[in-house]
């Protein structure tokens, strides 16, 4: 079936929101607690989570099947949660490794 390709890809990609959401929860911008900038950092990091579900969400929801992307474009929020999803992977990456 054509339509089988991507069957558990949105299970794909909630798993990998929820180890970006457990990266940004573990690992914070700002590691020391007694600094003034602990607390807008820790914010910072609800954001970070809230835009990797928002990205994950608007991944699972997209139709692979469907040409109009290829012939149209992305749409604007399409394209906005792709971007985010690669930044917010790339700070995790550097969340981790140090």
């Amino acid at each position: 079936m054509a339509g089988d390709h991507f069957h558990h890809f949105g299970d794909l990609l909630q798993a990998g929101a929820s180890v970006l959401v457990l990266i940004f929860l573990h690992y914070p911008l700002i590691s020391n607690r007694y600094s003034k900038l602990y607390l807008p950092g820790r914010v910072f990091d609800l954001a970070f989570c809230g835009f990797a579900l928002f990205a994950a969400y608007r991944m699972s929801i997209f139709d692979y099947n469907d040409i109009d992307h290829l012939l149209y474009g992305l749409k604007m929020p399409d394209l906005v949660a792709g971007s985010a999803l690669i930044v917010l992977l790339m700070e995790g990456c550097r969340r981790t490794v140090g």
